[in-house]
């Protein structure tokens, strides 16, 4: 540091030299600061006034211009209305002799009636042969190449500039229609104008300053004049910014280089009935030259002016420097540390004002630091208690189960538990200054980056999240770029390491390269982000709190597989209470069909006779499929899937199934909804749960009887209604529901009962195993609905199932077969079914509607038969067979023909039997029992 001493013998001149400098300075700048301000002053105002003028005067020319083409053109349209016109036109109309001299001497009046008329011609009305010319030796020739023949038989015409074809010069073409008394056209009267005024308008100097100049240009980007297109040194055209602005339609003043690469300001007016461009242009050093005069006055004056302001200042550092050095030799000393100072009594003015307060200063200073000296020790006190809390505090987050992190306002890490840095596989204090959301080990960060975004913003978010630690091997490197710091092993960032891991508590602790600490793949947090205010109400950060929920995730996962295992078990529960009713139905379908078929067999009766039982056969074979297909939805075998389900459309499909279950002393009412009622569900979950209801409920009346009502509709829900009985699953969210009842006459269930009948293994009767309920509670509450009970012992029991109405949702049908009429003659099918019976049937089946069959009993041989045949157009395969399946084999064919037809059967539905074969094109599915027609049908689908 400087000795502050030296500096008592600082010459006087120093701090006049500085004032000086200082006027000097400031002076110098006015005057530049004045001078460019009035430059760009005056050059804005010189660059408005001149633009307002060539704008003025490029409005004037083209005015000029326009009125003089159609002075022009109304003296040309008068001509040719004139009797006269009409006369010489009706003459030459058709002949082909030369024109008489009276014809010529009309003409030759017109055009000296109007100088500006280089030629005046008339045209024949069809063909545009010039049959009459001021220049004679134009007469003969044919006027199709110029558009001014056709447009001027149409009414009055002004053609753009053009090249002459003849003479190669610019043109200007008028043409008006020459007409009888009775409106037939007799010819069209054609000018040629002479560009000489269209060149004197352009070039008259009135509003041009000097400097200044005005041209046209065409839509070639060629200069125009009278004589010629074009100037020999600028052959190429002339493109510039406002001859391009002009050309497209548009009119101004701009400032830009023009076709000389001179700088000018220019107006610009496009000519567009003519297909010219006007421009009138002036160089901006010529517009601006006012400018740059007045700017050599003001520097002029202003240097003047600062000369004698800096002799002022020189003068005046003078007076001031005196006695100011006695000031600073005090200074200096009272620095140093001296409180004993001497200053010179009765100075004058400011300056002794000065002295006697720096008396003061300096006793009050002496005070001061005494003072100082007291707040310095307590200063030191008091910062290492707040050390000692800082610590603690730190010692209590690092300890805590949860990372703990605090973000300012972009996002950067303030503060870091340790955790969270063993999280990060860093060291203490190294994530710090970093951005939280670009160093966190999560696939998902978005969702933590929008919650820090939605503190910040002064609200409280959440997200969950998973999180990977950051081991080698998995992020790869540390945040500085050094050897990752191992988390335990690779283990959760919750588990301590070392010493570290004894303060957090009594978990178990691991070395850094343990063995036998755990490793996972991934914990899943849930983040949490609140604002940080200051005391003055403003977000100065954000804190985040980062919960591991793996264990929750966990415990929530075993639920539902056990609510999985227990709805499986009651279903199990439920086919083996409605086995017995269903192997007694199929006893009767199957006495149905035994009985007819042997019927059939004996009955002498003739053709009308067996007849009748062969049709009584396939009727009662077609309940028994219809009978397996509802068992298979019951169990399950229908594939897990949400589509649109009708309770109404449930109910009457499952009629026979459960026709088949209840006593013949129950009663069964249904009191089915006139509209669709309409949820959104897995169908056979759905099933599942309206047949343990009415199973339930029909138990209840086995010994006694009574009635069973199955009823459905649609229901409003609204905020605050209480629903009368036991709520289960709920409360229910306003809004509309389709709600299914059953509803029994059976003794009730006692009130002490009526909270445990979902709990599992729960159960009042014998056989029971207590699973029922329990399922259908969970497949409610997970279809987002819930369950009302009510009961009274001896009046009976009435469940009611709310479930979200789908309002507008069409319940999935199966498609309808399409009929195809292809001809089935020389096309060979190849089946394959390793049960002899349903092989022979399709193989006759197929051979009565005439086609070719090869049949194979297994997967195997079926594609050895594809292999060595080389002539079958589609296969039919059973899918469960012994050697290769269906599928195997479906592989198998179209590997060797690829677009080769395929129809699958199985007895199993679709969802569950061909699941794994739905991307294949050209295969369809028939589920067993099926009859030769539905086969035939999709057969000929396919073939079409």
């Amino acid at each position: 540091m400087t000795d502050l001493a030296s500096l008592v013998g600082v010459p006087t001149r120093g701090l006049r030299t500085r004032l000086t400098a200082t006027v000097v300075a400031i002076g110098t700048a006015a005057v530049v600061g004045l001078a460019v301000t009035l430059w760009f002053a005056a050059r804005t105002f010189l660059e408005e006034e001149a633009g307002a003028r060539l704008q003025a005067v490029a409005d004037a020319k083209a005015a000029e211009a326009r009125r003089w083409v159609e002075r022009e053109r109304s003296f040309l349209t008068y001509v040719a209305s004139a009797p006269t016109a009409a006369a010489v036109a009706h003459d030459l109309a058709g002949r082909e002799r030369a024109p008489d001299e009276p014809a010529r001497a009309w003409i030759e009046t017109v055009r000296r009636t109007a100088p500006d008329h280089r030629e005046v011609f008339l045209l024949s009305p069809t063909g545009g042969q010039v049959v009459l010319s001021t220049d004679s030796s134009s007469e003969g020739r044919f006027e199709t190449r110029t558009p001014f023949w056709e447009r001027g038989r149409e009414g009055p015409f002004v053609t753009g500039v053009y090249t002459s074809p003849e003479t190669g010069r610019p043109e200007l073409t008028l043409a008006v229609p020459v007409r009888g008394g009775d409106g037939a056209l007799l010819g069209v009267l054609a000018s040629h104008l002479d560009l000489a005024r269209l060149d004197a308008i352009v070039d008259d100097r009135t509003g041009l300053t000097e400097g200044a100049e005005a041209y046209l240009v065409s839509s070639s980007y060629d200069f125009v004049s009278a004589d010629r297109f074009g100037r020999d040194a600028f052959r190429r055209g002339v493109a510039t910014p406002g001859v391009r602005a002009a050309l497209d339609g548009r009119r101004g003043v701009d400032a830009y280089a023009n076709y000389a690469g001179v700088s000018v300001l220019g107006a610009f007016e496009p000519l567009g009935e003519l297909g010219l461009a006007l421009l009138v242009e002036v160089p901006r050093s010529v517009a601006l030259a006012p400018a740059r005069q007045l700017l050599g006055v003001v520097v002029g004056v202003g240097l003047l002016a600062v000369l004698l302001m800096a002799v002022g200042a020189t003068v005046a550092a003078d007076r001031i420097a005196q006695p100011i050095e006695g000031l600073t030799g005090a200074a200096v000393r009272l620095a140093s540390g001296q409180f004993e100072v001497d200053l010179p009594e009765g100075a004058p003015g400011e300056v002794g004002v000065l002295a006697e307060a720096f008396r003061s200063m300096t006793g009050r200073l002496r005070s001061l630091v005494d003072d100082l000296g007291h707040q310095v020790k307590e200063t030191l006190a008091a910062s290492a208690e707040v050390r000692r809390q800082r610590e603690h505090l730190q010692a209590i987050v690092d300890n805590a189960t949860s990372w703990i992190a605090v973000v300012d306002r972009q996002g950067r890490l303030t503060l870091a538990n340790q955790r969270l840095e063993d999280l990060l596989g860093v060291g203490p204090g190294q994530a710090l200054g970093r951005v939280l959301t670009d160093v966190l080990p999560a696939q998902d960060t978005e969702a933590v980056r929008e919650a820090i975004a939605a503190a910040l913003d002064g609200a409280e978010n959440g997200a969950e999240i998973t999180l990977r630690p950051s081991v080698e091997g998995e992020t790869g490197a540390s945040l500085d770029g050094g050897t990752p710091r191992p988390v335990g092993g690779g283990g959760f960032p919750d588990e301590g390491d070392g010493a570290a891991g004894n303060a957090r508590g009594s978990e178990p602790v691991y070395g850094a390269n343990d063995p036998a600490r755990p490793v996972a793949e991934g914990v899943v947090y849930l983040v949490h982000a609140f604002p940080l205010v200051d005391g003055a109400g403003r977000v100065y950060g954000a804190g985040v709190l980062g919960t591991d929920l793996t264990e929750q995730r966990r415990r929530e996962a075993e639920r539902r597989r056990f609510e999985q295992q227990l709805r499986h078990r009651q279903k199990l529960e439920s086919l083996g209470v409605m086995a017995g009713g269903i192997a007694h139905d199929f006893n009767n379908l199957l006495a149905a069909i035994l009985g007819h078929a042997a019927m059939a067999l004996e009955d002498r009766g003739g053709e009308e006779a067996r007849r009748h039982h062969v049709e009584q056969v396939v009727s009662a074979a077609e309940r028994a499929a219809e009978l397996t297909k509802q068992m298979l939805a019951y169990a399950g075998q229908r594939g897990l899937r949400t589509e649109a389900v009708d309770l109404n459309a449930s109910i009457r499909s499952m009629s026979e199934l459960f026709a088949v279950t209840i006593p013949k002393q129950v009663q069964v009412e249904l009191r089915l909804d006139e509209q669709p009622v309409t949820t959104s569900a897995d169908p056979a979950q759905i099933t599942q749960v309206l047949m343990n209801l009415i199973t339930n409920a029909a138990d209840a009346m086995r010994e006694g009887g009574g009635t069973l009502t199955v009823l459905t509709r649609r229901e409003r829900v609204s905020k605050g209604l209480a629903l009368p009985g036991v709520v289960v699953g709920g409360p229910l969210r306003p809004g509309d529901y389709a709600v299914a009842e059953v509803r029994d006459t059976g003794p009730g269930i006692p009130a002490e009962n009526l909270r445990r009948i979902f709990e599992p293994f729960y159960s009042t009767k014998a056989e029971g195993r207590g699973l029922g309920l329990a399922a259908v509670q969970g497949i409610v509450r997970a279809s987002g609905g819930a369950m009302v009970i009510e009961s009274e012992p001896g009046r009976g029991t009435a469940f009611r199932v709310y479930l979200p109405l789908t309002e507008g949702a069409e319940p999935v049908r199966e498609p309808e077969s399409v009929v195809d009429h292809a001809d089935p003659r020389g096309r060979t099918v190849l089946v394959a079914d390793d049960e002899d019976a349903v092989r022979g049937f399709v193989v006759r089946a197929l051979a009565h509607h005439g086609f070719d069959v090869v049949e194979a009993p297994d997967g195997v041989r079926a594609v050895e038969l594809f292999r060595t045949n080389g002539r079958i157009d589609a296969v039919v395969l059973d899918l469960t067979m012994p050697g290769l399946t269906g599928g195997e084999a479906l592989r198998e064919i179209r590997s060797l023909q690829p677009d080769v037809p395929v129809v699958l059967c199985s007895g199993y539905d679709a969802a569950n039997a061909a699941a794994d074969l739905r991307d294949y094109d050209r295969v369809e599915f028939l589920q067993k029992p099926f009859r030769g027609a539905e086969l035939i049908r999709t057969l000929r689908q396919l073939l079409d």
